[in-house]
């Protein structure tokens, strides 16, 4: 459950990076901002690429280590692949923020 939750959390925050960098900010109606995004569709490729790293190492790791250290370790790399792309996300955000003011 926690190698789950931990993954759910680098790639939710994965998926909002392509909403900072492209916002859609101009429709009429609130079907027109969800259907003419594509930001979706970027957001759910990264999310999935951002999950890469976790999928290979458990699949070369599984049969060299035991399933608690195995869960332990993918637990460790997505806290780091988190912590890495929150401080990106926060950076690029008070970046586009400050140009754009």
């Amino acid at each position: 459950l926690l190698v789950a939750v931990s993954a759910a959390l680098v790639s939710t925050d994965a998926a909002g990076i392509p909403d900072l960098l492209s916002p859609k900010l101009k429709w009429n109606s609130e079907a027109e901002a969800m259907k003419q995004n594509l930001n979706s569709l970027w957001g759910m490729l990264t999310g999935i690429i951002s999950l890469v790293p976790s999928v290979l190492l458990a699949i070369f790791l599984q049969d060299a280590v035991n399933f608690q250290l195995l869960c332990g370790i993918l637990i460790l790399l997505n806290a780091i692949l988190y912590a890495i792309l929150r401080k990106s996300s926060y950076k690029l955000a008070e970046a586009l923020f400050a140009r754009d003011n």
